[in-house]
Order: C-alpha cells, then structure tokens, then sequence
C-alpha cells in the first residue's frame, strides 16, 4: 500500500474532491487513538459530505491560537473548557477560575447530565477582556486539573456564541432556566463594584420558544448534543438506545389506548 501522509486532526486533511476520512486500524490502540499521538487517515467507501466539511471548517475556526491572541489578531472572549472532571460542580468551576483569574468571567455554563447529576465534561465561560482569557489559557491549557482524582487535561476551543449578551438572549428562554439552581447558566457583573460578582439572570422574554424549547428537551439537551452551542456530539449507541426507548413507550401508550377503547372505557386518557 502507497504511503499514507499523517494529519493533526480531520480538519488538517487537504480539500480536495474525493477525500476519505477513515482512521488506519493498524495504528490504532484500544482507546482508539493512534499510538503516535497523530490520526491517520486513508481510501474509504465513503465521501466527505459538504456538511462534514462546514463542520470541519468550523472547528479549524474554533481553535484556540494564543499567538493571535497575544498580536490582537483573535478577540474573542467566549470559549468552551473540556475535559472537565465530571464530579465538578459549577462552584468548583468557578472556585478553580478565580483561584487564577479572579471575578474576570461574567457569564458560566457548566452542562450537566440530568439523570446522574454529574457535568459532561465541558462547560461555557466569558471572559470580561480578552487580556483575561489569554491569562488563564497561558496558566492552564494543556495542564492536568488534579481535582476529584482525574487524571484528565484541561482543553479549550472557542464558542460559536461569543459575549455574554448573545449567550444571555441565547438561555434565558431556554427550559434549562426551569432546572434546580446549581444547573443552570449563571452570569456575573462585567463591570462596577461588583464585577464578577452574581447578577441575577433576566427573565424570559418570549414564552412560546421556551415552551418550544420545554417540548424539544429531549432533543436540544441530550448529554454530549452538538446542537447546544457546539458541544461535543453524542455517541451513536446512546441515539439508538434513546430512540428505541422512545419507541418502546410509545407502542406501550398505543397498545394500552386500543385496550381501554376495546374494553369500552370512556376515558382512554393514558396517565
């Protein structure tokens, strides 16, 4: 076989009609990553969509560039923290933060798993100025957290919401603002006396997208969704396994209804 160039990440590989993105298993270890530290990729069956290229495109935007930063080049301010350890709470986050760059974020959302109570592993931060998030990027990136003995590295890329007025507009219509305090997005004082401090969230302003976003919980807040922000994607046996749980219940309603209809009940309403 032709020898196979190596690339840094999906993103890297050329654009060009008829690409294949398919890692080599032979350089592939259990844990799925290639033993080199690299991604290989080769000939497949299947063609890159035009999608999975604006995704690519996206993530290639995304990557956090302290250079630019430090030439005023990137002035972005709002990023994404991965690999957080899934035990941490959102004062934990907040606490770990401030320990490096205190009362300098206005606005914090640590994703939460709603049927374990534990994070998923990443969470939303603004930064008040872009000198702070260079700050605390220079002092933590690609370091171990050493909290709740995990042995994860903290990760950062930025968001496709930037500032903490588009993040507001985007969850305070949102059904997540309906969960227990210690889960929902929380923002701080930008500037004043009280900077960095707790504001209160402002209330919802438009009622039907929150009962629209109450109705699509299922499907905007899955733990791992792409759709919220641009958070990791969910892996596709926990899809099936919701989807087929989804159906199960709804060929359980369905039957018991024909049930109760046959028996001649009155009320067919299925509680």
């Amino acid at each position: 076989m032709a020898n196979v160039p190596y690339y840094n990440s999906p993103e890297a590989l050329p654009d060009q009609p008829g690409a294949y993105l398919v890692p080599t298993p032979d350089h592939t270890e259990s844990s799925g990553a290639p033993s080199d530290g690299h991604l290989r990729y080769r000939g497949s069956l299947k063609k890159r969509s035009v999608g999975s290229s604006t995704t690519a495109e996206q993530a290639l935007k995304n990557q956090l560039d302290l250079v630019s930063i430090e030439n005023g080049v990137d002035t972005r301010t709002t990023v994404m923290i991965k690999n957080i350890p899934n035990k941490m709470s959102d004062r934990d986050l907040i606490y770990y933060i401030n320990k490096v760059k205190p009362r300098r974020i206005d606005f914090l959302y640590l994703r939460m798993d709603f049927k374990n109570g534990c994070n998923v592993g990443y969470a939303f931060v603004n930064f008040i100025e872009v000198q702070d998030l260079l700050y605390f990027a220079k002092k933590r990136l690609g370091q171990k957290w050493n909290m709740f003995s995990s042995d994860k590295v903290l990760q950062m890329s930025y968001a496709n919401y930037q500032g903490k007025e588009a993040l507001v507009e985007k969850f305070k219509n949102s059904c997540i603002m309906d969960e227990q305090e210690a889960w929902q997005p929380k923002i701080f004082y930008s500037n004043g006396p009280n900077q960095g401090l707790a504001e209160p969230f402002p209330a919802p302003t438009h009622m039907r997208r929150k009962e629209r976003s109450l109705h699509n919980r299922g499907n905007l807040f899955p733990p791992g969704s792409s759709t919220l922000l641009n958070a990791p994607r969910s892996n596709d046996s926990e899809d099936r396994t919701r989807h087929g749980e989804r159906r199960s219940r709804f060929r359980m309603t369905e039957s018991l209804s024909r049930h109760l209809l046959s028996a001649g009940g009155k009320d067919s309403r299925v509680f």
